[in-house]
């Protein structure tokens, strides 16, 4: 079973999703727009969901209501996704 790794952050996140797939080719990477390209509300509901699933959630701090995107901050995914998140 693959490893699931969920990123989020700003424009640095897509290296580090790069650098990862290479690193850990084993594992499944999946990657959030960078915080300040993100457009709508329905992508960000998507990567929550596959976060929610992942061993494993890396993300760069954002505040509650960010973009008016519903689920996004730190305080929010903690709740979410517990132990897995990194910070």
């Amino acid at each position: 079973m693959k490893t699931r790794i969920a990123l989020a952050g700003n424009c640095q996140v897509k290296a580090l999703e790069s650098w990862l797939r290479e690193a850990l080719p084993s594992a499944e990477v999946l990657a959030l727009a960078p915080y300040h390209l993100l457009r709508s509300e329905q992508e960000t509901l998507e990567w929550i969901r596959y976060a929610k699933t992942a061993d494993k959630v890396f993300m760069i701090p954002v505040k509650r209501g960010y973009f008016d995107f519903p689920g996004l901050s730190l305080e929010e995914m903690s709740v979410q996704v517990g132990s897995k998140l990194y910070t």
